[in-house]
């Protein structure tokens, strides 16, 4: 009977050790952009993506949250405006509406310190309207760990994309 809780307690753990093992792409990027805005008392940047033409933007709530937001509006002229006129809570505004929804990206990183497998926080990703918590606990979503690990990876390296456009964004307007 004592084997057989060790081996039960065991099992329990290793998932957890597997999902914490993953390493976030976007946590020094996202120390980098933030310690940026910090550093400038910006609450908003946005940029384009010269790559794709989507639109990048972010809100900062320093030690609480990073919100970033990415889609293809129709009306891109008026968003070079806002970015051009540092509006940048303009443009975020702007890529959160609905008729958007089938291009947006969206992502809730709770603690502005990059996303986590492991559940040290919760981390929430948003893409066409579905939604994916990063909270270390896989099965609770009904995700082997597998599909967890490759959701993760997958928006991580998206994330960390977006955070790079920004931070390059946030060092032109502090230099401008």
């Amino acid at each position: 009977m004592r084997v057989s809780r060790i081996v039960v307690l065991v099992l329990s753990v290793l998932p957890c050790t597997a999902v914490s093992a993953q390493d976030s792409r976007s946590a020094e990027r996202v120390r980098s952009l933030t310690a940026v805005m910090s550093t400038h008392q910006q609450t908003a940047i946005a940029a384009k993506d010269p790559d794709t033409g989507e639109f990048v933007a972010a809100l900062f709530f320093p030690g609480v949250q990073l919100l970033v937001v990415s889609a293809q509006p129709p009306a891109s002229a008026f968003l070079d405006e806002q970015i051009a006129a540092k509006n940048f809570q303009n443009v975020y505004i702007a890529l959160q509406d609905p008729s958007v929804r089938n291009t947006r990206l969206f992502f809730q990183d709770l603690g502005a310190d990059g996303l986590h497998a492991d559940g040290t926080t919760v981390d929430v990703f948003y893409e066409h309207g579905q939604q994916v918590l990063f909270d270390g606990q896989p099965r609770k979503h009904k995700l082997s760990e597998k599909a967890y690990r490759d959701k993760f990876g997958t928006a991580d390296a998206r994330y960390a994309r977006m955070v790079d456009l920004l931070l390059i964004q946030a060092r032109r307007v502090v230099l401008r």
